[in-house]
């Protein structure tokens, strides 16, 4: 009924207002006609009359012009007088008169205003100015209408449908609405394995996102070629290869910001086939593990076991050692020799590892299988079989081991490589990122022979060569993490060769 009534008043006032609106103006009077043209001004003409006498008329008038005549009253000499000036022109005619303004419409009558009333018996009654339009009230209450009829049965609903996932969702399919249910638990509350996984310390936690595959981040890492890999274990802790390395001697994870700054340029050889040391430190990734396997600092002039380096060795050991400083600790090892175990020690000073003072912390495993031979100790009898029949060289000699190298590249010396090299990976593999292992002549010539493929000249038995194997140069042994190998020559000082005699 409310809406009723104000519908109405709408109607009634809309229609009362139009009618009150004030009258239009008078239309604007017509313009005045254009007055006449006036008429055109009357020229002048220059004539002569029977006497020659010269005359200017105008119109109806006629001047006599006696000066115009010659100077000797010649006819044919007289002068013609200047031309009259033109005659003015008419005046314009007046503007005519502005018509009158049109006389005001009469204002219309206002609007008669509606209002309603509320009456004792709750009805409105409604008025328009002195007039009652009308009531509006409640109709009286209708009759019960009859029962409705029974109604058709409902469509059957349609069947459920329950699926089981192999990553323990359970899901509960009804027409258009989805229900899960999770199997998977993670301390004791259920999750769906789809989005999220149970972390290490019983969180529900989301799954990562790489390159739009989920995964779970305490098993797999995104790599920077946008590829989801397993993550490398280290002891029962897990890390990303890109960021850190396992510390094989602690079972713990190392952060590679530890590490040098890289080098600025590709690692480079020299012209003899040899790779600074350092810059081979450099040069690797993170991932990389890496043993330098290396000739002894240079010794006093003696031999035996007990020999050791000489001031010159321990310095070239030290400067070495600064080349290759850095934030993370190197594992050492040494032969069974002084001198072996010295180079080391010195090295770890030159890095700040160890102090001069700390002798009691002598850093070098003393190894056994870097001992002189071991590269050749399986068929020790090899060498000395090649030249038996010259006399000129010693059978045991550096000439004898470098014409060893060089005929049994690819078959003996190739066969104890490898073999030997099993001793490096094991001690690699309980070490820290980089090891640095020291040995002797006999056993670096013929490896660096066999890691360069026989292209570095260290032909001692050659008189147009006469080279060694110098103090501090070796091969360095890069393991990836793919499980490729690289083997570089490697030098710690300028050379990485000497000449006989030394």
């Amino acid at each position: 009924m409310a809406n009723a009534f104000r519908v109405l008043l709408t109607s009634v006032s809309f229609a009362l207002v139009f009618f009150a609106c004030s009258g239009e103006d008078g239309a604007v009077g017509a313009a005045g006609e254009r007055g006449e043209q006036g008429e055109a001004g009357v020229g002048c003409s220059i004539a002569k009359n029977d006497d020659g006498v010269s005359l200017i008329v105008c119109g109806s008038d006629t001047l006599v012009v006696d000066n115009l005549k010659g100077e000797n009253n010649d006819k044919d000499s007289a002068v013609d007088g200047e031309d009259g000036a033109d005659g003015a022109d008419g005046k314009d005619g007046e503007n005519g008169k502005d018509g009158e303004d049109g006389k005001d419409g009469v204002d219309g009558k206002n609007g008669t205003s509606c209002r309603g009333e509320l009456l004792p018996d709750s009805s409105i009654q409604i008025s328009c100015g002195d007039s009652v339009v009308g009531v509006l009230k409640n109709g009286e209450k209708g009759e019960p209408g009859e029962p409705g009829g029974k109604g058709d049965p409902g469509d059957d609903a349609e069947p459920c449908e329950v699926t089981d996932d192999s990553l323990g969702t359970i899901t509960l399919t009804c027409a258009n609405d989805t229900i899960k249910f999770f199997k998977a638990l993670c301390d004791g509350k259920p999750y769906d394995p789809n989005n999220s996984f149970c972390s290490s310390d019983y969180k529900v936690k989301d799954l990562a996102v790489c390159n739009e595959t989920k995964y779970n981040s305490e098993i797999y890492y995104c790599s920077s070629e946008n590829v989801v890999v397993p993550l490398a274990a280290c002891g029962w802790k897990r890390f990303n290869p890109e960021t850190h390395y396992c510390n094989y001697a602690s079972n713990e994870p190392v952060s590679c910001n530890v590490l040098p700054e890289p080098l600025t340029a590709a690692l480079s050889m020299d012209p003899d086939g040899f790779y600074a040391m350092g810059d081979v430190y450099k040069s690797l990734k993170c991932s990389d593990r890496v043993a330098f396997v290396i000739r002894h600092a240079e010794r006093i002039d003696s031999s035996g076991s007990g020999v050791p380096i000489n001031d010159k060795g321990k310095t070239a050991a030290k400067t070495l050692g600064e080349a290759m400083r850095s934030g993370e600790s190197f594992s050492y090892y040494g032969s069974s020799v002084l001198r072996a175990n010295q180079t080391g020690w010195f090295l770890a000073i030159g890095r700040g590892e160890i102090t001069p003072l700390d002798t009691n912390k002598f850093p070098s495993t003393s190894s056994y299988w870097l001992d002189g031979e071991r590269i050749m100790e399986e068929d020790s009898t090899y060498y000395k079989e090649i030249y038996k029949d010259n006399k000129t060289y010693d059978e045991s000699s550096w000439m004898g081991v470098s014409a060893w190298a060089y005929n049994y590249l690819e078959t003996v010396l190739d066969t104890n490589a490898n073999r030997w090299l099993e001793n490096v990976y094991a001690a690699m593999e309980k070490s820290n990122r980089v090891s640095i292992m020291v040995s002797h002549d006999y056993l670096l010539t013929p490896f660096i022979i066999w890691a360069s493929q026989g292209r570095i000249d260290l032909k001692c038995h050659d008189d147009n060569s006469k080279r060694w194997a110098n103090y501090l140069s070796g091969v360095a042994v890069v393991a990836h993490d793919d499980g490729t190998k690289t083997f570089y020559p490697i030098k710690g000082m300028d050379f990485g060769y000497m000449k006989r005699p030394w």
